[in-house]
């Protein structure tokens, strides 16, 4: 297998499981969680879970130069800013309008990519980007005309333009050469940080009121966390920054399939068709390369 089309088949990956964050936050909602903390508990258990898989390597934490930690610090605080935004409209909007909303992050990519490094956009992907979007919009339109909470959708554009930045920068920095699992090490710890200042300042730490309610934080920290973030950075490594994004259209997908086989949904046309376009296009993309 060829590190190209390693590099897809890790970038579908860390889409699938980063899909799986309404399925293990919504729950701890429900058990009297507020959004900081929730995030503060998952990257928390995700520290020490990275360290023993570099440890597992034989790899180090040690950075070869301390100009790396200003790129670092950077990318951390747009991965945590995003994921506080994301968790935030949770409560004000379903977590699959918040999740079709999200996936407006491949085109500020391909915007960012174009505009500043002067990318040329090959037409199969804008193709691809837009079958997805028409696909995502199948899956949650449910023709009633729902107004969107407008701070909810605020919080969701902040969330896709944060994660957009960070998916350029692992991109277009020199941090494109440091393992996957040391930036995801770095990115979760400056995280940690920026929520413990969150709960510092105006927000009380909840904690769950069920022992298996911590199981869910386990799953945030294990699936959405370190693998969606490892994967993701190794898939930028070695298919970029765009098609990375391009994949992310498996995140929702994932959402609606999490909703039919774990909450019993119902599957209608609409849904089938939608889904169908989603993985279409994803897969136009990865075996044009």
């Amino acid at each position: 297998m060829s590190s190209r089309l390693k590099g897809y088949m890790v970038g579908a990956l860390a889409a699938a499981s980063y899909g799986t964050n309404p399925l293990f936050a919504l729950p701890l909602y429900a058990d009297g969680m507020n959004p900081v903390s929730v995030l503060l508990f998952r990257y928390l258990i995700a520290i020490p879970l990275t360290f023993a898989m570099i440890m597992y390597r034989r790899g180090s934490v040690r950075l070869e130069s301390p100009k790396l930690l200003v790129p670092l610090i950077i990318l951390g605080l747009c991965m945590g800013g995003s994921s506080l935004s994301l968790f935030v409209s949770y409560t004000y909007m379903p977590a699959g309008i918040a999740s079709t909303i999200l996936f407006i992050y491949p085109i500020a990519v391909v915007m960012i990519m174009g505009l500043l490094y002067h990318e040329k956009v090959k037409i199969a992907t804008l193709f691809c980007i837009v079958v997805a979007m028409v696909g995502i919009f199948l899956l949650y339109y449910d023709g009633e005309g729902t107004t969107l909470h407008p701070f909810g959708t605020f919080l969701i554009i902040v969330s896709a333009l944060t994660y957009a930045i960070y998916l350029v920068g692992l991109n277009r920095t020199k941090l494109g050469q440091l393992d996957p699992l040391v930036t995801t090490f770095y990115v979760v710890i400056v995280s940690v940080v920026m929520f413990f200042c969150f709960l510092r300042f105006g927000r009380d730490l909840t904690l769950p009121h069920h022992w298996y309610s911590w199981l869910n934080i386990l799953a945030l920290a294990v699936l959405p966390t370190v693998i969606s973030f490892f994967a993701t950075a190794y898939a930028v490594q070695h298919i970029g920054s765009t098609p990375t994004a391009v994949l992310g259209a498996l995140e929702p997908a994932t959402a609606v399939t999490i909703g039919i086989l774990v909450f019993n949904e119902a599957i209608t046309f609409r849904i089938a068709v939608g889904l169908m376009m989603v993985i279409g296009s994803v897969t136009v993309l990865i075996l044009k390369k």
